[in-house]
Formats: structure tokens, sequence, C-alpha cells
């Protein structure tokens, strides 16, 4: 078993998150590889952890036959009292032929980040859409004032950090929310991030489920980060994670 991780041909790492990726591996004595192209990766096992963006990733998963879902908004905890808001599906050449559907926060269903969430009051707004097209299914969700955004690793239920992305850090999450939705969510991978919010009013929300791979360490101490792209590999390939513990 060995971990691959993505660097430039300049021998320079990709993302500081590989870097951070690399020193916890390193630091559990993990043998490590690096790639430039995810295409030059021929030899590797399922338990083989990729370390890189969301199209590397999926790229090998698609060549072992595996399977990723779609977490953003599990209907276990698509509850009006965790989410604060509605948040429905359409497709991006409605929203634009309706003015009436105009002042909605939109994002691609669509793993990968098609385009970065964004707001559309106005026709204009949709140039922050570049990649989609009219067929394009989006999440749409009514306006929430988010003062501060914050991402939460969870790791088997339990929360391995939870590090400020945006907005005012010293605006905490509630706990007893956090807690609550980490219960709630009966069908939750072994590992993931949740994204929460609060709101000028005081209230916490859940922003959105992310996944556990290819995402952002944000601060999170190195080894929990790899622990936790460690844990989500091994169940999305169905094979053994060595860092249950």
């Amino acid at each position: 078993m060995k971990v691959y991780i993505r660097k430039e041909k300049n021998n320079e790492f990709l993302h500081t998150n590989f870097y951070i990726a690399y020193d916890g591996f390193k630091q559990l004595g993990m043998e490590i590889e690096y790639f430039s192209d995810v295409r030059n990766i021929t030899n590797n096992s399922p338990q083989d952890i990729i370390v890189s963006g969301i199209g590397d990733v999926r790229y090998i998963l698609d060549k072992l036959g595996k399977k990723y879902p779609t977490l953003e908004y599990p209907e276990s905890i698509s509850k009006p009292q965790y989410l604060g808001r509605r948040i429905w599906k359409d497709i991006l050449g409605s929203i634009m032929s309706n003015k009436e559907k105009l002042g909605i926060f939109i994002k691609p269903v669509a793993g990968g980040k098609l385009f970065t969430g964004t707001v559309v009051h106005d026709f204009r707004d949709f140039r922050n859409c570049v990649g989609a097209d009219d067929n394009t299914e989006v999440w749409c969700s009514e306006l929430v004032d988010f003062i501060s955004e914050y991402r939460c690793f969870i790791r088997y239920g339990e929360i391995l950090g939870i590090k400020n992305y945006k907005g005012d850090y010293f605006t905490l999450p509630s706990k007893v929310v956090l807690d609550a939705i980490i219960r709630d969510y009966k069908d939750a991978p072994n590992a993931y991030v949740m994204d929460l919010g609060v709101t000028d009013k005081g209230e916490t929300f859940l922003v959105e489920i992310n996944e556990g791979y290819s995402v952002g360490a944000y601060g999170l101490d190195s080894i929990k980060y790899a622990k936790l792209l460690a844990t989500r590999w091994a169940e999305l390939t169905n094979t053994e994670d060595i860092f249950n513990w």
C-alpha cells in the first residue's frame, strides 16, 4: 500500500493541501510516490490512496469501477431546522429565462465545481456560470445572511476539527446543532466535511456536506487530515482502513 501525491513537473507540490497530506502520511510511515499526470498511474492497487484534485481522484475511482455519490444535501438531514431555508433543484436555462426565479443562490448539482456558487439578482450575474449550459442542473437556495462560515471535519462520527473559512471567526456555530446533525446523519460516510453557517440572527444552519477526498485542510492538523483522506478512500474502494484507530 502506498500514497500517490500530485506534484508539478518542476517537482513542487501542486497545492498546499498536497504538502499537508504528504506531511501527515509521512509521519504515519506511509510509502509515498509522486505523479504529475494521473494517466501515468497504471500499477496501483485499490488500497493505494490518491491525493490530488477531484478530477484525478475520480479518474482513478472510475478505473477501479468504484462509485462516488453526491453528498451536498442528504435526505436524512435536509430538515427545515437544519437548512433554515428552502433548497431545490432546477436547470440553469429555466432560471435565466424567468426573471421571477432570480434573487437566489445557485450552484451546480454535479460534483467537481463546474462553477463557483453565486447569487443571481439579474442576468448579468450569470457571467459567473462560465462552463455551464442551459441544461446544467443546479441547486437553488433562498438567500440567507451568513456572517460566518465554518468547515467541520468528521471522521467515524467524531469531530476532528472546526475551521473558519469565511466571515467573522469570533462568531462560532452552535455545537448543539452540529452534534444534532451528526447524530441524525445516519447514512453518513466514514469521513466527510460539514459546512455550517451562522446568520446575522445567531442561528446555525447547514451550508452543505462535502466529500472526504480532495477537500482542503483549512489548517487541520496534518495527521488528522491524512487519516480523513485515508478513511474516505478506504470506504470508496471497499478496502481496509489501516488508520481506523
